[in-house]
């Protein structure tokens, strides 16, 4: 898919592909050296951002592949970002402070995360560039658009 020609809505998915996959990675990498304080919240910001990603998908870009393809379709992606998030409230409990398998539930997550922005990337984004028209897409970032404002004025823990 060239990034170029792709629908603003797509181009701004796979920036935020491309920015929360080498974040998520750094943050793993950098278990070993940070205070669990220090990895705790870190974790948290991504978290929020990736609850938001995912949540923009689904308003906007499965939502409109659901009309056409059927809901069914999209289950697969939409059960994966269920067991992001899942992960994600594994590894940041009410505590405040990781658990004892954080390393491992940690390479899960990013190996989940990696893989389903991939599967992403490479089946719905290039099947909705090539089944949705110019109209759907202005109307989609619009949603995207509104949704942003709604999470803006509801705080950045709105998303999931």
């Amino acid at each position: 898919m060239n990034d170029d020609t792709a629908p603003a809505l797509v181009r701004r998915l796979l920036q935020e592909h491309r920015s929360l996959l080498p974040a998520l990675e750094r943050w793993v990498q950098g278990l070993p050296s940070s205070t669990p304080a220090q990895s705790y919240a870190r974790l948290h910001d991504l978290a929020r951002r990736l609850r938001r990603h995912a949540a923009l998908e689904e308003v906007t870009l499965f939502a409109a592949m659901a009309e056409i393809a059927g809901r069914q379709a999209l289950a697969g992606y939409e059960q994966q970002h269920d067991d992001i998030d899942e992960l994600l409230e594994q590894l940041l409990p009410e505590t405040g402070q990781l658990p004892d398998d954080a390393t491992g539930l940690a390479d899960r997550l990013y190996w989940i995360c990696e893989s389903h922005f991939e599967i992403e990337e490479k089946h719905i984004f290039r099947d909705a560039c090539a089944r949705l028209d110019a109209r759907t897409w202005a109307s989609l970032w619009r949603q995207a658009e509104s949704f942003d404002r709604q999470l803006d004025e509801q705080g950045e823990g709105a998303a999931r």
